[in-house]
């Protein structure tokens, strides 16, 4: 048997979808189908049953689950292994999603380096998605992304609740678009279903993929725009937004730290760890 259709048993046992688990793996669906078949035609059973409700496991599968689980784990551990920092040269690789890593860690940062001024950090900026697959393939030491996260093999400690809000710049016409946030993320979905509740539905007219870039139409009184509260704190402050009153408090999203179960925990790492809980923060 091989680590990497082990590695996709596990993504479609955990995720009950074939589909999913290529997401979760960044791979195409009939690429974890072969892998699957293998592990079948090796074991002369099947390994999942198939039906109108999804996937589940089946006798066969059910016996191999913890060996599966033990083998992927192994893996990590050794990949963690390698990857740590030697007693000489600390070094921390940290991923990040991307309105997370432009707002939330300078203050960190800035507090680890002086802690370890000589120390190599790096900053990997990616979608959450992502920076749990790194994290788990051994490739991060640290992420700081969207929750909730249940990941195998990964513990995660929630750091805050990030506040949305409704701006607009000072004279904006009345009837301007609500600026969209052209995101496939079903939060988004979610938010704007309660806007439209509210009587203030995104339109067509005004749409970008950046949150830079709605501020920024926000910020020249294109419309009204929601966004997280670190992306326009400062420009809530210097008065170039103004935050609009709601009468319901919008949903927000968790932001959690996270890191592998069995890593090595190196004093950077550790700083790390206790630095994100103090620092990241979200005082809206």
């Amino acid at each position: 048997m091989e680590l990497k259709d082990l590695q996709a048993f596990l993504a479609v046992a955990e995720c009950k979808s074939f589909s999913r688990a290529a997401d979760r793996l960044a791979l195409g669906q009939p690429a974890v189908s072969q892998r699957i078949r293998r592990l079948e035609d090796e074991a002369g059973q099947p390994l999942f049953w198939r039906d109108a409700h999804g996937v589940r496991l089946s006798e066969a599968g059910h016996r191999l689950l913890p060996h599966a689980r033990q083998a992927v784990a192994a893996l990590a551990a050794g990949q963690a292994s390698l990857a740590a920092p030697g007693p000489d040269l600390p070094r921390l690789t940290l991923a990040a999603a991307p309105t997370i890593a432009g707002y939330r860690l300078g203050p960190m940062l800035a507090a680890l380096l002086t802690e370890f001024p000589e120390a190599p950090i790096t900053v990997r900026v990616m979608r959450s998605q992502a920076v749990a697959q790194e994290l788990v393939a051994g490739r991060v030491d640290l992420g700081v992304l969207r929750g909730p996260l249940d990941q195998f093999g990964l513990e995660s400690v929630f750091l805050c609740r990030e506040t949305m809000v409704l701006v607009r710049a000072p004279g904006t016409a009345p009837g301007s678009a609500f600026i969209a946030y052209d995101s496939e993320s079903p939060f988004w979905h979610d938010l704007a279903e309660v806007l439209a509740r509210l009587g203030m539905p995104p339109d067509s007219r005004l749409r970008a993929d950046s949150l830079e870039a709605v501020k920024a139409l926000a910020v020249a009184g294109a419309g009204s725009a929601l966004l997280p509260w670190p992306v326009v704190a400062a420009e809530l402050a210097s008065g170039s937004l103004l935050r609009l009153a709601l009468p319901v408090e919008l949903p927000g999203r968790s932001v959690v730290l996270a890191y592998r179960h069995n890593a090595v925990r190196t004093p950077l790492l550790r700083a790390a760890i206790d630095l994100a809980v103090k620092t990241v923060a979200d005082p809206a």
